[in-house]
């Protein structure tokens, strides 16, 4: 009964993040697009971000969907919904040093924070 509820849950977080990504996904010339999954320690959640590039224009990041199931095997769950159903690339923050179950490091370094400090 319990994993029954648990996948219900695993599939509403992740028709939430997909329907959100629908609307804002417009794909145009010299546009690159991607998925932010953040590690929030603090809050012990996971969030996903929409981030927007153009050469000629300031970053843009839109809010997707936080998930307080703070377990890496849940978040394992979404992500795998997710992928099935997008082909954008995903970018990890905050996950350095974790593993999935699989034992593979979700994270090696913090590139963002690198790439910031200039």
């Amino acid at each position: 009964m319990e994993e029954t509820i648990l996948t219900k849950k695993v599939e509403e977080d992740s028709e939430i993040i997909l329907t959100r990504l629908k609307v804002l996904f417009k794909p145009k010339s010299q546009h690159r697009y991607h998925i932010d999954v953040v590690n929030n320690i603090y809050g012990k959640s996971y969030n996903f971000f929409f981030d927007v590039y153009h050469d000629k224009k300031r970053e843009r990041s839109y809010p997707l969907h936080s998930i307080f199931n703070y377990k890496i095997e849940y978040l394992e769950q979404v992500l795998k919904l997710v992928k099935q159903e997008t082909n954008l690339s995903m970018a990890f923050r905050g996950f350095e040093g974790q593993k999935w179950t699989s034992g593979k490091l979700i994270q090696r370094k913090d590139t963002h924070d690198s790439q910031s400090k200039g």
